[in-house]
């Protein structure tokens, strides 16, 4: 048995805290004269709260009470940058806008935060918001967003997490978890991400994927052959299984489709859960 699973409950913890903004913040000059000036103002009133200093404005938007929100917020920052571009072109005078989150100045607001909130913002104007965090086609996930970068029949998937032992291959859920960890990192100022979750799906992955027992899953052997002792395994390639399965996944609802996806990766237990689900 490899020592990572042995040592599984040694668990490596995320380098960050998701962290859950209450309010954000855009200071901005007053831009008198400018043709779009009264649209400013007009954007600003959606603002929970606004304030004035001399010919600095400011727009509160509480999106921890009130989450759409961030839609006049961002509104109002594209309008800005818009106004300060046409100004800069034209050499005129004015200090560039910032943005407070939860009151603190954010100079790396759009290289830090928003990402986050931008695909919090996606999330709350999907045709359904809740599948979105689950993602489709290729991005179709099993831990509950898919900026998590574990993908059900994109890359990379579980086939690149772990390694052959005899017939079977042992899921390195430690390296999953760097992975997925490293890949969240510039989304832990979403509003809505949990991590607890994300572990728990993370845990809920079975140890081996065994091929034979599977059908979702096949062997990879060395130099492209097609026997022999197996150095890997890949997603199948038949696209009709694959289609079936995203056609059976797109027709449930959203909160059994975790339990499918499971499944699926796992091999365990796939026919008990897919009864179960056609009871349903």
């Amino acid at each position: 048995m490899p020592a990572y699973i042995e040592g599984e409950n040694k668990r490596i913890q995320p380098g960050f805290q998701a962290k859950k903004i209450k309010v954000l913040t855009l200071e901005y000059d007053d831009f008198s004269g400018d043709p779009h000036h009264s649209k400013l103002i007009d954007q600003a009133r959606q603002a929970s709260k606004t304030e004035t200093a001399g010919t600095r404005h400011r727009s509160h938007y509480a999106i921890g009470s009130e989450p759409k929100l961030i839609e006049p917020f961002f509104l109002q920052l594209e309008l800005v940058r818009s106004i300060e571009h046409e100004w800069k072109r034209d050499e005129k005078p004015f200090k560039p806008h910032l943005v407070y989150v939860d009151a603190k100045a954010a100079p790396d607001f759009d290289d830090v935060q928003e990402p986050a909130l931008r695909c919090f913002r996606d999330y709350l104007d999907a045709y359904d918001p809740s599948i979105y965090c689950d993602g489709s086609g290729d991005d179709q996930n099993i831990l509950g967003c898919y900026r998590a970068g574990l993908y059900e029949f994109g890359s990379p998937n579980l086939s690149q997490f772990g390694e052959m032992h005899g017939m079977l291959f042992h899921v390195n859920k430690n390296e999953v978890r760097k992975h997925v960890y490293t890949c969240l990192e510039k989304y832990r100022f979403c509003p809505i991400l949990d991590l607890d979750t994300i572990e728990t799906r993370i845990q809920e992955l079975n140890t081996t994927i065994n091929p034979r027992t599977n059908a979702f899953w096949e062997y990879v052997y060395k130099d492209g052959k097609t026997k022999g002792e197996p150095v890997g395994i890949q997603r199948v390639a038949d696209k009709d299984k694959q289609k079936e399965t995203k056609d059976a996944y797109a027709d449930l609802p959203g909160c059994l489709r975790p339990v499918l996806l499971l499944a699926l990766l796992g091999g365990t237990l796939l026919s008990a859960t897919l009864g179960v689900l056609l009871t349903l």
